[in-house]
């Protein structure tokens, strides 16, 4: 579940946003990152300074997670009831570890054996108070360093990473994989349309400029197009709210003859 590498004076507008996005008719998917961060050998680097600031334990396959902010925004939720599940999401790299675009580019390193690990937790099973609930984080992360720390230590022929109790494996099926080359061929013909359009056409400055300032002025004044999709779904609400209260308004004035008529 994305939004914990947010600084604490950050907090009210992110809770602000939840408000908003919770009352929108669709129910969107929350993606954070307790970590706040990918493990970088910069990232790894402030973790163990935080760790011996803390007198705690430096883990070796992930970095401590930030408490403040998951605990905030998952009370935050469930205050709204806008959460019913969290999704505990562990993954491991059985060939190679893709550390940026640059290795992807520059040295060509891309992962072919990837391993997910998704476990469904109803939030009624997670503790209710601040203390316990980043105690409960605290404990997780001991828990995925020790799963990844065995899975790492076996072979790369033989990796598993330990299953839950009642778990189940899912691979990728010859559809999935026609899915797949689909939607290649997809992102291919759409580029290479780009290209052409952007080397030929005499409209190519003018859009590229209204393109860029329209993104930018989204940015400026709703903080990103998701949040004025989510302004736009929210105004539709109040609207819908504000006539839902005001029907039986008038009603109980014309029972109680208070009605003008012309």
């Amino acid at each position: 579940m994305k939004l914990n590498t947010l600084a604490l004076p950050h907090l009210e507008k992110t809770k602000g946003s939840i408000v908003n996005v919770s009352r929108v008719d669709a129910h969107k998917p929350l993606l954070l990152f307790p970590e706040g961060t990918d493990k970088c050998p910069r990232a790894t680097g402030r973790s163990k300074t935080f760790a011996e600031k803390k007198n705690i334990v430096h883990y070796d396959y992930v970095l401590h997670p930030r408490i403040t902010g998951f605990v905030h925004i998952i009370q935050k939720m469930r205050k709204e009831n806008y959460i019913d599940h969290l999704y505990d999401v562990t993954i491991a790299f059985n060939d190679s570890i893709v550390q940026s675009e640059v290795d992807l580019i520059k040295l060509g390193v891309t992962a072919h054996d990837v391993r997910f690990n998704i476990r469904k937790i109803p939030i009624a099973d997670l503790p209710t108070t601040d203390q316990e609930l980043g105690l409960w984080l605290k404990n997780l992360w001991v828990e995925k360093e020790e799963r990844l720390r065995k899975f790492y230590s076996q072979s790369s022929e033989t990796r598993q990473l330990d299953k839950l109790p009642n778990a189940k494996s899912f691979d990728l099926t010859p559809q999935n994989r026609v899915f797949q080359l689909l939607i290649l061929f997809m992102w291919i013909i759409l580029t290479i349309g780009w290209i052409y359009f952007f080397l030929t056409s005499n409209y190519r400055f003018w859009l590229a400029l209204i393109t860029i300032g329209f993104y930018v002025g989204l940015q400026k004044i709703y903080h990103g197009s998701e949040m004025f999709i989510s302004k736009i779904g929210l105004d539709e609400w109040r609207k819908r709210s504000d006539s839902n209260r005001q029907q039986p308004a008038a009603a109980a004035n014309i029972l109680n003859g208070n009605l003008k008529r012309d």
